[in-house]
């Protein structure tokens, strides 16, 4: 592992065949100027482009199994990306290794040798928070900038990529397109703090320029996933929201 990537999920797919791009799906992405390949990789861009966090799709039968995971490269490592483009590596760069073998530059790009592809049967899932820093070096050295760390380079919600996870899924079953994969998501990494806010309703009308009815605020937070706890002081109502 490493401190640069913060959270670091995967979902594997036992049973999940290459299929054609679903028609819906490839109309969508080309009215964004995307390019559709085929339904797992079209999905994982679609959740992209639909939550704002990257996924990467990894033929399974090509990995080794026994270590899969983040980590920093080693200076002069080798690996070559979608598009059969080689890198040379160094160690500031960010790789997902499968065993000893770097096999995706770590927010940027995927490994040609472990692409999902025609013969793909099976598919591990990834989805990670990786560190903004990182991501926009490694991108600079080796002037390959993608959509995914475009995204990375600003930051992600920590708690996002088992979401990711979970949208992609949803996607499948909406295709019936036939798939098995583990009965649980194996996610590492831990959450930060909720943050919680403190804001005066008074402050709230102030801003607003309006009269805001008492129990408003929480009636519309709360269907967003906010926590709105109400207390009364002698400067006026003030309202503690946790932020989802």
């Amino acid at each position: 592992g490493t401190p640069a990537c913060k959270r670091f999920a995967v979902l594997y797919f036992d049973e999940l065949a290459y299929t054609p791009s679903a028609l819906w799906m490839a109309l969508r992405l080309l009215r964004i100027d995307q390019k559709p390949i085929n339904f797992v990789v079209d999905a994982t861009n679609y959740v992209m482009f639909d939550i704002g966090q990257p996924l990467h799709a990894f033929d399974a039968q090509v990995l080794d199994r026994k270590l899969f995971g983040p980590r920093m490269a080693v200076n002069g490592e080798q690996l070559t990306v979608l598009g059969d483009t080689n890198l040379t590596l160094q160690e500031t760069d960010m790789v997902i290794a499968d065993g000893s073998t770097a096999v995706a530059l770590a927010g940027i790009k995927g490994g040609m040798h472990s692409g999902v592809s025609h013969k793909t049967t099976s598919v591990l899932l990834e989805s990670a928070t990786f560190d903004g820093g990182t991501v926009r070096l490694a991108s600079s050295f080796h002037k390959l900038r993608t959509d995914a760390s475009a995204r990375f380079e600003k930051e992600l919600d920590p708690a996002q990529n088992v979401t990711a996870i979970k949208r992609f899924v949803a996607l499948v079953h909406t295709t019936g397109l036939p798939m098995h994969h583990a009965p649980f998501v194996l996610s590492l990494g831990v959450l930060p703090a909720p943050t919680v806010i403190e804001v005066m309703h008074s402050f709230i009308e102030s801003r607003l320029g309006i009269t805001v009815e008492q129990g408003k605020v929480q009636e519309l937070l709360e269907p967003l996933g906010f926590v709105v706890k109400e207390k009364e002081l002698k400067t006026g109502v003030v309202y503690s929201i946790t932020v989802p």
